[in-house]
Parts: C-alpha cells; sequence; structure tokens
C-alpha cells in the first residue's frame, strides 16, 4: 500500500486523469 501512495505522489496528474477516464 505504501508503495501504491509514493507512486500517487510521484505522478498525480496521471492518477487524476485515470479517475476521469473511469468516471
Amino acid at each position: 500500500m505504501v508503495d501504491l501512495f509514493q507512486t500517487l505522489a510521484e505522478a498525480p496528474d496521471h492518477v487524476l486523469q485515470m479517475i476521469g477516464t473511469s468516471l
């Protein structure tokens, strides 16, 4: 889980895009 949070911090924009696409 820690790795996941670290990845989010490294590329939050990518995560936001992924969430937007899911919605």
